[in-house]
């Protein structure tokens, strides 16, 4: 049998610690049940008169029902998606819908389900409350695909009340068809396995659930409350009492709508103070989205790095902006200019260092992490599925790293254990000639490399005179490639290292000859150092068929990664302005470049690794790279037939 008692219905549309006095919209509805708001049509669901769905307009001082469905028997619930509205029949077990924009609108079945006597939709999947065989979710798109969450023991029927807050279903249980105590469960779906847990119990005769921000209002037997489900250990707060049987709260507005049950009416209460649920904490190093869950819905946040999302409901807040770890104000300013605040506590993220020792071709490579700050203690979790600080017996490659905190704030960072490298002396010199013969000013790169655990064993005595305050050779690599008579550029650069040499202060060396007669050839160690830029940086015009050898030591003894560019200048088709009477000043520059003595018909502009930033078309007498960041760049200038190079520095 269906559970049939003296109740009311409640409908609100906006709730709050209520004191004013309920107010009568409509009288003489024989025993409403259910109710749905769509725009301004409030439709009423009656287990009277045959059972039907009625509808009247909120906005009149005195609405007149309007039959919209007759004979439907006992009501099971109803919602609204778009222009459809969605009826429960108890009487008939299935779930029907009708086009509200049809002037004569005939049921359409969704679907046969037992005795239902709640109805939600959400996500295009239809979930029916039933008396006595749980929760049903029904996908909407396969009415077959049903999904039955069991109810719960130690209580006997789903007493309709359903709502849904992200991945997480509510609803509500009882005992008996009289006045008796209930409870309010849940099923998270994100779960693997979803099953009901307890909420709350000791509920006086739940029959209705409504979500309006993050509160959750109960219909009670004699009374409305609402639960702050941001809190951790949510307690139920009267709304509103004296009500004999409450059944369902929604949410529109700044009124209460009340349908009791026994009184044949709906009745109203305006109520104006909005509330402001707690806020989750927040991590310094993450931006929050879809903070909020103040009701009545459909006002506008504010406060410390808060911004309102527009949408009524949430807000993004950016830890950040707000001034970092701290406790802030945030206020809720309802549609009706009412105010209520709430506090959003920023918690110290992790941070973190990492370090690694290169693998010697035997998967014996290392990675480690250290945190510090956030609070601890901290769990680890690599992407090799290791949850250790440091990790061991790896190949080279790159090692992610995620350090979550005690408060579930994350930091990550990703470690690159670098092969150990092989051309740790002149005779195991790597083979580069891949970046060599390649097309003219098109800057080639070489992969990752790295000199930590490199030495100087065996290393010549001489050749590299041009290095600034020379300690000697400490951690070299070497490289050797073999000529084909056109001039190269050879410089390093960051690329993509995450641990690059310090200041990217690299140093070069390179020999002709064996490795046991060895001649030096050239000789760099910084690409401009009045400007700081210490890569090295140098042109070799090399002999065909001749072999060079190329050592990579870091100033000062420094070690890190690094990887090369070469890139062909082919002197024969780029010439340097040096010496053509062409002109670019200012050099350095902080943005304007005036270009004498030249019709360019075109002028590209590179930064130090390569990467075309600017590219100008017919520029005059002059152009403006004010938007680039300081640095060194190389200009291509095309002038008809013949192509220029030059250099500037971008202060």
């Amino acid at each position: 049998m269906k559970l049939r008692f003296t109740f009311l219905m409640v409908f609100c549309l906006m709730a709050f610690a209520a004191s004013a006095q309920l107010v009568d919209v409509v009288t003489d509805v024989s025993k409403p049940w259910a109710l749905a708001l769509k725009d301004n049509d409030l439709y009423i669901g009656l287990d009277g008169s045959g059972g039907k769905v009625i509808k009247i307009d909120i906005t009149q001082p005195n609405p007149a029902p309007a039959d919209v469905l007759t004979s439907l028997g006992f009501s099971g619930g109803l919602d609204i998606v778009g222009d459809e509205l969605y009826i429960g029949l108890y009487d008939f077990n299935k779930v029907s819908k009708i086009n509200l924009t049809q002037p004569n609108p005939v049921p359409v079945d969704v679907v046969s389900v037992a005795y239902p006597n709640g109805i939600l939709i959400h996500n295009n999947y239809l979930y029916v409350s039933t008396d006595n065989d749980g929760i049903k979710k029904i996908d909407l798109a396969q009415p077959s695909n049903v999904v039955t969450y069991a109810k719960p023991a130690n209580y006997s029927f789903c007493s309709g009340g359903l709502a849904i807050k992200n991945d997480v279903v509510y609803f509500t249980m009882i005992n008996s068809i009289s006045q008796s105590p209930g409870g309010l469960f849940k099923i998270d779906e994100s779960q693997p396995n979803p099953a009901a847990t307890l909420v709350l119990s000791g509920l006086d005769t739940p029959f209705g659930l409504t979500l309006n921000g993050n509160f959750l209002y109960v219909a009670e037997y004699t009374e409305v409350r609402k639960i702050d489900l941001g809190q951790e250990m949510p307690q139920a707060v009267t709304v509103v009492s004296g009500l004999n049987g409450g059944r369902l709260a929604a949410f529109d507005g700044l009124d209460m709508f009340i349908t009791q049950y026994n009184s044949n009416k709906v009745s109203k209460l305006t109520i104006g103070q909005p509330e402001f649920s707690t806020q989750p904490s927040v991590c310094s190093n993450a931006m929050s989205t879809s903070l909020g869950g103040a009701s009545p819905t459909g006002g506008a946040y504010s406060g410390p790095g808060v911004t309102d999302d527009g949408n009524g409901e949430t807000f993004t807040f950016d830890p950040a902006a707000a001034g970092g770890p701290g406790t802030y104000t945030v206020t809720y300013t309802a549609i009706n200019g009412q105010t209520a605040t709430s506090s959003v506590t920023v918690v110290a993220s992790p941070s973190l260092t990492s370090s690694s020792t290169p693998n010697t071709g035997a998967n014996d490579g290392t990675a480690t992490v250290n945190a510090s700050g956030g609070t601890s203690p901290y769990t680890y979790a690599w992407s090799n599925g290791a949850t250790t600080p440091t990790i061991t017996g790896l190949a080279n490659g790159t090692y992610d790293a995620t350090v979550t905190d005690a408060n579930g704030c994350e930091a990550t960072a990703s470690v690159v254990v670098a092969l150990a490298v092989a051309g740790d002396d002149c005779t195991g010199a790597q083979d580069i000639n891949a970046l060599f013969g390649q097309p003219q000013n098109e800057p080639q790169t070489s992969g990752l490399w790295n000199n930590n655990g490199a030495t100087a064993t065996g290393d010549p005595a001489e050749g590299f005179e041009c290095f600034f305050n020379s300690d000697g050779l400490q951690h070299t690599i070497w490289f050797t490639f073999t000529g084909d008579g056109n001039t190269y550029r050879i410089r390093s650069v960051q690329c993509d290292a995450t641990d690059y040499i310090n200041d990217g202060d690299t140093q070069a060396a390179i020999y002709t000859g064996g490795c046991s007669s060895l001649s030096p050839a050239a000789c760099n160690d910084d690409e401009d150092a009045g400007n700081n830029i210490l890569n090295i940086s140098l042109d070799l015009a090399t002999v065909d068929g001749t072999t060079y050898r190329m050592l990579i030591d870091g100033y000062g003894g420094v070690d890190g990664e690094f990887c090369l560019e070469v890139t062909n200048l082919t002197p024969s088709a780029v010439v340097e302005i040096s010496g053509t009477g062409i002109e670019v000043f200012p050099n350095p520059t902080r943005g304007e470049i005036q270009l004498t003595n030249v019709q360019a018909d075109e002028v590209r502009v590179y930064d130090n690794m390569g990467r075309l930033v600017l590219q100008v078309q017919k520029p005059g007498a002059s152009m403006d790279i004010s938007n680039a960041p300081a640095g060194l760049y190389f200009l291509k200038i095309t002038e008809g037939e013949q192509v220029y190079s030059a250099r500037i520095v971008k202060e």
